[in-house]
Order: structure tokens, then sequence, then C-alpha cells
């Protein structure tokens, strides 16, 4: 292992407390540092996704320094409140992917320096080619994004079980750095080229078959990394100052294995230095430094100069897009977005860039793709973008049409009167008629109809409650429904002759969706017989923008929806 071994150490000055804790102010997630789970840890824990690496050692070092010591919490230069630092526990989290001989070695080594630090450490191994893990990469062939899944979903399950929201990663300015330019190079967004965001939500991954899964859950988890505005320099001077022992990871100093690795060796060596690289990595090289004018040589101060203003510029966007929202959003059902023409048109002349982080963020809202994927969110393509854009800037008139350009949204244009949705025809105009456009789910298709067709939940009910009767399983049976809706049943509170008539197959639990907006309704059916017991969607308050009471559509018939059954939406403008 290495202990401080750097060229930075004696010239960069290590990151302090006071440094820290103003770090961890910008990357705390809105719902804080997650909740107490008695049954687990007396308190909230945070993880940091440790590989043994500088990087993640001195974050798992500073983290656990922050929160447990009482030095620390007490220490007056900080000029923190008790109530500023909660107590919080810190557990490491090291994923052995057994792609190198010597990883179970590293992980060893990973755990030994956590244990040291009096941090509680686990580490779980990639199972290649065993349950839902592929067979393990051939040697030679590219292995980052299918082993970055692999490690992530390990990391996931972890924390579900542990009953942990927050993981911390250790990406710094110099990966931030080289993010910016790997997406510069794949032609994004200025959005993209911000990077990545010092908190952001898990999201529920891009396929519920595939490895970076996390559905409902991932909604409520959260990824922070508070070193993305230094550079390694001063996490290396930072080990080095506390002694702290890290190992190191080979692959990462070889530019051939991946376009980070490569951009990292191009910026520290020079353009010449990619003429040997594989033709697949010396094109995307040769399309960034394309896309700087020539000046991916420029150096590493001014391209991380380059990076963070990027990330400052977007963030602002967003923190900009967040207050107008709160401002101008209308009134609309649980699940879609209304904004007027002349609001929309008014974010173009301040800033274009916040109409497209608007639409985005529509998009990923209304959508019934997985939250946070590219299939949500038109794969963030910039002409598709630019060309959804220009259709909302048209003015609106009494023969604009609908339409849909992606990601199963659709948009009407509409007029809002006296806090009412009307469509264009449907009367003569008036003077108070606000022109407006209302993005809503897409209709589905003859190829996207299973996701909104009838479910039969009995059979799941019966495990789940089964389950919960051998002390094997959780209180509440939870499904989501076409990526929007989490429908949710106590299963300590069901009535007493359900489960006996689902068993007997006498009844069926069915989940349907019968309105204009695609809302789920669950009903009981006996022979000819169908009994609804739930038709009322609930905002999670947790992900509103603004406080909204239980919505269901205009003029259907009230029912008095049972208690033991809930509907919430679980989809965020945030």
């Amino acid at each position: 292992m290495k202990r401080g071994v750097n060229i930075y150490a004696r010239a960069i000055e290590p990151i302090t407390r006071q440094e820290f804790w103003q770090m961890l102010q910008k990357a705390k997630p809105p719902p804080g540092w997650g909740q107490k789970i008695a049954t687990v840890n007396p308190y909230p824990q945070v993880a940091v996704a440790n590989s043994g690496g500088p990087d993640s050692t001195c974050l798992l070092f500073l983290l656990h320094q922050h929160f447990s010591s009482s030095d620390a919490r007490s220490s007056a230069s900080t000029r923190a409140t008790e109530r500023d630092r909660p107590r919080v526990s810190v557990v490491s989290l090291t994923v052995d992917h057994a792609l190198q001989e010597s990883s179970a070695d590293m992980a060893a080594k990973t755990a030994k320096f956590a244990e040291s630090l009096g941090v509680q450490h686990y580490t779980s191994k990639i199972e290649w080619d065993n349950g839902i893990f592929p067979p393990k990469p051939p040697p030679g062939t590219p292995f980052e994004s299918l082993a970055r899944n692999a490690r992530y979903r390990l990391l996931f399950d972890q924390m579900t079980r542990l009953g942990v929201n927050t993981l911390g990663a250790g990406h710094h300015l110099d990966d931030q750095c080289e993010t910016a330019l790997m997406r510069l190079g794949m032609g994004s967004t200025i959005l993209g080229m911000g990077g990545m965001q010092y908190y952001r939500r898990w999201g529920m991954g891009s396929s519920s078959t595939g490895l970076d899964w996390a559905g409902h859950q991932g909604m409520n988890r959260w990824i922070i990394r508070p070193f993305l505005g230094v550079g390694k320099d001063r996490i290396l001077a930072t080990c080095e100052a506390n002694q702290l022992e890290y190992v190191v990871d080979k692959t990462n100093f070889q530019p051939e294995v991946t376009l980070r690795n490569a951009i990292r060796h191009v910026i520290k060596h020079g353009k010449e230095a990619s003429e040997g690289f594989p033709p697949d990595l010396s094109k995307q090289i040769e399309l960034i430094d394309t896309a700087l004018g020539g000046h991916l040589d420029m150096g590493r101060e001014k391209l991380q100069s380059f990076a963070l203003g990027m990330s400052k510029k977007v963030s602002q966007v967003e923190e900009d897009v967040d207050a107008f929202i709160e401002k101008a959003r209308l009134p609309s059902p649980e699940g879609t977005f209304l904004i007027s023409e002349k609001a929309f048109s008014s974010l173009r002349r301040e800033d274009p860039l916040r109409q497209t982080a608007l639409v985005l963020r529509v998009l990923r809202y209304v959508s019934p793709k997985p939250w946070g994927s590219l299939q949500a969110q038109v794969r963030r393509r910039v002409h598709r973008l630019d060309e959804l854009v220009s259709r909302l800037q048209t003015p609106i008139t009494r023969t604009t049409s609908s339409f849909a350009m992606g990601s199963e949204v659709l948009w009407k244009p509409v007029i809002y009167r006296a806090r009412k949705i009307k469509n264009l025809a449907e009367s003569a105009p008036r003077p108070e008629d606000v022109n407006a456009w209302f993005a809503c789910r897409q209709p589905p298709d003859p190829q996207t109809a299973h996701a909104t067709a009838d479910v039969d939940l009995s059979e799941s009910l019966l495990g789940a409650f089964a389950a919960r009767a051998s002390k094997n399983g959780t209180r509440h049976f939870e499904f989501m429904y076409d990526c929007r809706f989490l429908v949710r049943m106590d299963l300590d509170a069901l009535p007493e002759a359900l489960v006996p008539s689902l068993s007997a197959s006498k009844s069926r639990l069915i989940l349907s969706c019968e309105n204009p907006w695609f809302y789920p309704r669950v009903s009981l059916q006996t022979g000819d017989h169908i009994r609804l017991l739930h038709d009322e969607i609930t905002p999670l308050h947790e992900l509103s923008s603004r406080k909204r009471t239980t919505w269901k559509p205009t003029g259907q018939k009230s029912t008095k929806a049972v208690d033991w059954i809930s509907v919430t939406f679980i989809r965020t403008l945030q």
C-alpha cells in the first residue's frame, strides 16, 4: 500500500476540516443525511464507495472525522453548531470486481484500513456469470461500462440491506475535467458538459432487466461528490499529511484500456502521446481535440478552469430553473406539467439554455420511461432538443396541433381559464384566456401498450403475505406501475377475508388504468362483480415542488379509498 507517495505533497496544502465542511454543504442532498433506522443502526448512515485508492480513502477519512470525531464536532474553528453536525455514522463499502488477480488482495487491504479507522466495512464480490451478472469480459475487451454497472448494483444492494440512503464517491476536479471532455467529444449539450453534480438522485436505472436497475427505491437514494471542486493533488496532499494508506490500481494508468485513461494520459503527456492508442480511442481523442479548437493540450490548469466554469454555469442554470418552476408552473393533474407560452418564451430572453434545461426536466418528470435514464430525456440529443424547444416557441393559434417528439410525452396546446384546462377548440376565445403548453403521458401505441395493461397482483400479494407471516418479509407489498406510480399495500391491515378468497381463486386483485392520465386503479374482481378499492393519487411530498392535495380525474365518481392501499406518484421535477 502507498502512504503519501506523491510529488505534490510539499507544494500543495491538504484539505482542512473547515474546507471539507464547506464541501459537504454543497454536497448535502435535499433530504439531509438520511433517516434513523433503529433496527440497523442507532444513527443515520452515509456510505463511501471505497475502492481503496487515494480518492475514496481520503473521503472515508474526512467523512469519518467530520461526523464522528468528538473534537471535530466541538471545534470552535469550524464555527459549526451541534445542529450543523448531526450524529451520522459512516460505513465503508467495497466491491471486489474479480477482473484482476490482485483484486481480492486490494479489497482486503481496503477493509483493513477502514477497520483501522473504526469504520464498519463490507466487501461484496461480483459473481460473474451467476444470477443477474453476465460472463466475465474476456481479456482485452472493453469492460469499463459493464464493470461500473456491476459495481454500482452491488453497492446499491448493500445500501438497501443496511438502510443507507446516501453514497459518497471520491470523484474530484480532474475527474470532472475528463468527464466534460468525454461529453464534449460525444456532442453533448452544454448542460451535459457541466459534468457531474455535487449531489444527485440515484434514479431508477435504464431497464428493469439491466444491472443498473434500482426501480422506485432509486428515487430515495443519493450520490454525493464533495471533492468536485478540488484536484487530485490536494487529495494526495491530504493522504500524505494524515499518513493515510491506499492502494494503487494500475489499470488507471493504462491509456489503452478506457477513454478516460486515454484523456488523462494526453492531458499529462500531450497530444502526440495518443499516436499508439487503439484506432477507436485515437478517433475519440481527435474528436475532443477538434471540439476544443485543437487545444486539448492547453494544460491541466486551463482544462480545470474550463471544467469549473462549465460546472458553475450549469449549476446556476439549474438553480434558475428551480425558481422558475416554483413561480411560473400552473396547476395541473399530478404527473403532468402546464406552462403558459408567455412564461416559456420569457426564459429564452433571459438565457436560451434555461429553456432546454426546463424541457429536460419536464420530459424526465412526465415520461413513463425510467426516471433519470436517457430514454426519459430524448436521449439528450442536441438536435432533438433544439427541435422540441423550437416547436414550443412557436406562437399558439387555434390551428396548433398536439405533438410528441420522444420519451412518450405528449405536448398539447391548451387554454388555461379560471384554473381549468380547456382544449383550443372547446369554446370561443375570452380576454382572460391564457395560451399554454400541457405536457402529459403519451397514449400507448401497440408496441408500448403492455406498460399500462391490466396487472393481476393476486399471486404477488399472496407471496408477500406468506413471507410476512413467516417473519421473512417486510410489512408492505410494493409494486411500481408504469415507472410513475408506487402501489403500496399494508400486509398487516388486509381485510380478514381477502387472503382466503385470493388463495381459493374466488377473487382477483386487479391493477388497471381507465382515465385520460393513465392513473392506476385497484379493484377486487369476484366472478362478474368488480369492486373499486382505490383510485386516488397522492403526491410524494418529499419530491413535490409545491404542496398539493390528493387528486382524481374531473367527473370521476367519488369512491372511498380503502386505507390499506396507497398509490403515490413518484417522479420529480428536481
